[in-house]
């Protein structure tokens, strides 16, 4: 039944906001005048446009459009089942701008903390030493991932990407 679907859509994009609601509270501090029932018995439209209110209200620095593209993007990955063909490795460089720093909740869940990420776990370069032959750059970024792309982190990535091209050779492909 399409309408019994699309109420079960409705439902699970609920249940995604309310995460990603405790996610944005938790990284950055915020909080939101967030009741449970502010997203009930709406479609995922109305949902999103709450959600961009309280956003918007708290002070954040994202705008509408930029809040319902990042909604959008995180949803889709979150229930987007994606299984690579491996038809072997690539011939390049990978380089990799890994973000520092991630949430931790604390055993109370009360309290936040943002903690260093541990730079010698055996997956730094979250994997991808798996699809290339050749070396796998990792550059950390001392901040999380939300703002890796805020100044002054995109100042040093784009010091680093100039360093980094500066050792390639015509033969040597980078893929970023």
């Amino acid at each position: 039944n399409l309408i019994s679907s699309e109420t079960d859509q409705n439902v699970m994009f609920q249940e995604f906001l309310y995460e990603q609601m405790d996610e944005i509270r938790e990284m950055y501090g915020l909080d939101f005048a967030w009741s449970d029932l502010a997203l009930d018995g709406k479609s995922k439209e109305e949902q999103i446009n709450v959600v961009c209110e309280l956003i918007r209200d708290s002070g954040f620095k994202m705008n509408e459009e930029e809040i319902k593209g990042h909604l959008e993007v995180v949803y889709k990955n979150s229930t987007y089942t994606y299984i690579p063909k491996m038809e072997g490795k690539l011939d390049a460089r990978v380089v990799l701008f890994k973000a520092m720093y991630m949430p931790v909740t604390s055993e109370t869940e009360e309290n936040s903390e943002i903690e260093m990420v541990d730079n010698t776990i055996a997956e730094f370069d979250y994997g991808w030493h798996r699809y290339t032959n050749k070396e796998v750059q990792v550059y950390p970024i001392p901040t999380m991932h939300p703002t890796i792309l805020d100044q002054p982190y995109v100042k040093q990535i784009s010091e680093s990407l100039k360093t980094d091209t500066a050792k390639k050779t015509i033969n040597d492909p980078i893929y970023f």
